[in-house]
Parts: C-alpha cells; sequence; structure tokens
C-alpha cells in the first residue's frame, strides 16, 4: 500500500514538471517560428529590388565577326541584313531586338535544338536582367510562349520563326591539313527576339505571383510543423498519464517515430517548389 501510494505521489509531483517544461518548449518553439514568418512576409521579393547587372562572353556574332573566325566555313548564300545587324534597340519603342544563333552543325535537327535551347536561355537570362536574379526560371518560359509572343518572323524565316543558313563546311585532315576540295554541308538557324516593356511587365507580374505563392506555402509548411508538434507533445503528455507511467519508453519510440516521419513529410512537401 505505502509502494503505491509513493508511485502515485511521485507520478503526480513528476506530471506538473514536464507539463511546465512542454510549456517552455512550445514557448520557444513559437518564438522561433513567429520569427521565422515574420522575415518571411517582411522580407521584399527580389523582383522589387534592383536587377543584378550581368554581362556575357556568348553574344551572337555578326556575319563578318564569324567569317574572320570561322575560315572553314563558306556561305553558299548571302546573310539576309537582320542576321548581319545582330542586336539592337529601339529606343523610340522601349523594344530590343535580340540575335540568337545555333553553331554550325552537320544536321539541320541538331542546329535547331541548339537555336532552341539559346532562345530559352535568351528570354531567361534577359528575365534576369530585367526582374530579378533567379526569375528566369521560376516564371518557366516555354518554346511554345516565345515562338507566339517573342520571335520577330522575317520573309526569310521558316512558318516557326527560324531561319535556316546554309554553309559549306572545308573538311579538315589531321595529317595534310585542310582539303579545298572536300566538302560538306552544314547548317546555322538564326532567330530574332523582340521584347518589349509590355514583355518585362508580363514578366515582372507573374515573378511576383510565384513570390507569394512561394511564401504562402512556406508559411503553411511552418504552421504545419508548429502544429504537428502541439499535437504530439499533448498526446504523449496524455497517453503517458493514462498509463501512469508504465509505457514511457514505448511513447517515446512512437514520438520518435513520428518526428521522423514529419520531418521526412516536410522535405517531400518543400522539394517540390521553389523557396523564393
Amino acid at each position: 500500500m505505502m509502494n503505491d501510494l509513493r508511485q502515485k505521489s511521485k507520478f503526480q509531483t513528476g506530471v506538473p514538471g514536464k507539463v511546465a517544461a512542454l510549456r517552455a518548449a512550445l514557448i520557444v518553439t513559437g518564438f522561433i517560428c513567429g520569427m521565422v514568418v515574420s522575415q518571411t512576409l517582411m522580407a521584399a521579393p527580389a523582383g522589387w529590388q534592383d536587377p543584378p547587372s550581368s554581362s556575357s562572353s556568348e553574344e551572337p556574332q555578326s556575319a563578318a565577326d564569324f567569317e574572320s573566325l570561322n575560315r572553314m566555313y563558306r556561305d553558299v548564300q548571302p546573310r539576309p541584313a537582320w542576321v548581319i545587324k545582330g542586336d539592337f534597340e529601339d529606343t523610340a519603342n522601349h523594344t530590343k531586338y535580340l540575335l540568337v544563333a545555333s553553331e554550325p552543325r552537320l544536321k539541320q535537327r541538331e542546329a535547331e535544338e541548339e537555336l532552341e535551347e539559346r532562345l530559352l536561355e535568351m528570354v531567361s537570362r534577359h528575365v534576369e536582367d530585367t526582374v530579378a536574379a533567379g526569375a528566369g526560371d521560376a516564371i518557366d518560359i516555354d518554346l511554345d510562349y516565345i515562338r507566339e509572343n517573342l520571335l520577330e518572323y522575317h520573309q526569310e524565316c521558316e512558318t516557326d520563326g527560324i531561319y535556316h543558313h546554309v554553309l559549306m563546311w572545308q573538311v579538315t585532315d589531321s595529317n595534310r591539313g585542310m582539303l579545298d576540295a572536300d566538302e560538306r554541308e552544314a547548317y546555322q538557324c538564326y532567330a530574332q527576339l523582340k521584347v518589349d516593356s509590355l514583355f518585362e511587365d508580363w514578366a515582372e507580374k507573374r515573378w511576383e505571383s510565384q513570390v507569394v505563392k512561394s511564401r504562402t506555402m512556406q508559411i503553411g509548411l511552418i504552421g504545419f510543423g508548429v502544429l504537428f508538434t502541439m499535437v504530439l507533445a499533448f498526446a504523449y503528455l496524455a497517453a503517458e498519464h493514462k498509463t501512469r507511467g508504465f509505457y514511457s519508453r514505448r511513447l517515446q519510440t512512437v514520438s520518435f517515430l513520428c518526428i521522423v516521419v514529419a520531418i521526412l513529410s516536410f522535405w517531400y512537401l518543400s522539394s517540390h517548389f521553389a523557396w523564393l
């Protein structure tokens, strides 16, 4: 009888201490999560900051530069004037014209695929220069949008807005040098991007919507973590109180497994959206 009373009194005195420790842990956790949420809400989206300045050495070359650097290629027909002109800006209409070109390839399809990749890279880089760093990947512009809204169609271009230029490639022999008589056809693709203030405004609005979406999901994940922690803590204390502390080891093991599952779920959910 005395032993039962001692265990009961020991159990009753231990519960308030655990409750106090739980309250302190919840207060600290709530304070930390509140600081994180406040910093997330108060941080200005990158789209509202000054865009970083960047320069690239991989700008498209004019016809004269191309001929001076690539003596092994010979034009079958002259390039159009807009290809020779390259990049330029129409300041009156706030419009930029960007020339995008592929390298000469033996297969036309390879040149087209390389041009498509460079179109995406050029548009993404322009968005990052005018809107914010990382905005080019966040708004996810595809080739269909570029063809419908950004490509400048010339009479030399195909229906997809791509100009196919044919070159003669002088095959190089490592033993005998250049063989002028042995030539093969090579293909080079060109396209011209037309970006204006309307596109830049559209890109900025879409970037801001992506930032708001990302911040909302971040707050949701943080709230889920706080709520799960509170539910787990109260469930643990309630179960330990009902079992009078006889299954503490098992409850601790189950709680630990629940924490591991929560961390994995948090990582899985957070990997499905960009943290902006």
